[in-house]
């Protein structure tokens, strides 16, 4: 018997449970580390953070698709249904291992298309305290200093986990699933594709999500940071490269303390919104987002936590441009073409006067 002999209320839940299928995602870093690349991709501020699968993720529906026209029209049928009903959803995970990397698996990729209704992303925080076990004892240790993802520029707020959360995000919206962008913004971000390793520069697939939704948590144990110890007091504590200057005062107990608490689920839901608020606010960061990216909501203990709705914002930018010289003219120009664009993608506009003129 062949799933052509199934009578079709049988046949559709079974072929929509296979588009929908979601992989378990890998228990530790360990079994993660058996699929991953050779080599991280260079994320920015000097330093290789984010470390892809060795292997493309498969599409569940194609598949389906390539199988006899019968299997394939129904899939199809599924897939439509999906995305008229706003359920096509991708699911990622992302392993924060220590404060090294950040390790990333794709557990469900529906299908290939241009639309993602909500791109589900758990994010779970490997504990860094065994790393850090001399600092306990009074000491700095400079390979972790140089391999921190919180480290910041100089004197400056971005870390190296700031520009791989925006390579993840922004790598996804032009190349899908395969995380490569096709163009690299100003340093300090920086990308080198070494996966695909093509003299060509991969295509633009223009792809937008509706809605984001990050689920933070902690994989086994964890070292909780105290009550008395909170979100500024850990990230000011976080060493900065201007202390591998040989004349930089080693810092005192009570830093190096701080220092051994891991990031916390809360802590970096307030971290990643900052971030994505500071790439909104620069144009050469904020208008791929601005024109592919709907929502973002951070989820703590299955709460939300923040709410990021990129439309609301987009649409306030309209009202702040004044002036009739050609630089207001080519921003108003490309505000109102981006506005129709989001309206036609159901991405959300917020309210705004210039939607009226």
């Amino acid at each position: 018997m062949s799933l052509n002999d199934l009578p079709p209320e049988l046949l559709r839940p079974i072929l929509e449970y296979v588009v929908l299928a979601t992989s378990t995602p890998p228990k530790d870093e360990h079994a993660a580390g058996k699929s991953r690349c050779m080599q991280p991709i260079w994320s920015g501020n000097g330093q290789m953070v984010v470390r892809l699968e060795a292997r493309p993720p498969q599409t569940n529906g194609c598949g389906l698709l390539a199988s006899c026209k019968c299997l394939a029209v129904i899939a199809q049928d599924i897939i439509d249904t999906l995305h008229r009903t706003r359920q096509m959803v991708f699911k990622l995970d992302v392993l924060m291992v220590g404060e090294r990397e950040l390790w990333t698996t794709w557990l469900s990729v529906p299908s290939v298309t241009q639309i993602v209704d909500r791109l589900e992303v758990q994010v779970r925080i490997v504990d860094g305290h065994r790393d850090l076990t001399r600092r306990l004892e009074g000491e700095i240790e400079d390979s972790f200093v140089q391999s921190s993802i919180w480290i910041a520029a100089q004197a400056g707020p971005s870390s190296a986990a700031t520009w791989a959360a925006y390579y993840i995000l922004c790598g996804f919206l032009q190349r899908g699933t395969s995380l490569d962008l096709v163009s690299q913004p100003d340093a300090p971000f920086e990308a080198v594709l070494t996966r695909s390793r093509n003299t060509e520069p991969p295509v633009d697939r223009e792809i937008v999500v509706r809605e984001i939704k990050v689920e933070i948590s902690t994989l086994l144990q964890t070292t909780p940071a105290p009550g008395n110890v909170d979100y500024s007091d850990w990230m000011d504590a976080r060493p900065r490269r201007t202390e591998l200057v040989s004349q930089t005062p080693v810092p005192d107990a009570e830093i190096i303390r701080i220092r051994s608490f891991c990031m916390q689920p809360a802590w970096l839901a307030l971290y990643l919104e900052s971030g994505m608020s500071s790439a909104l606010s620069w144009s050469v960061y904020g208008t791929l987002l601005y024109e592919r990216l709907g929502q973002v909501k951070f989820v703590v203990d299955e709460e939300v936590q923040i709410a990021v709705d990129v439309g609301v914002i987009f649409s306030a930018l309209g009202r702040q441009a004044a002036g009739s010289d050609e630089w207001v003219e080519t921003f108003r120009g490309w505000w109102k073409g981006t506005m129709k664009k989001r309206i036609q993608m159901g991405l959300g506009v917020g309210i705004s006067e210039g939607l009226r003129e």
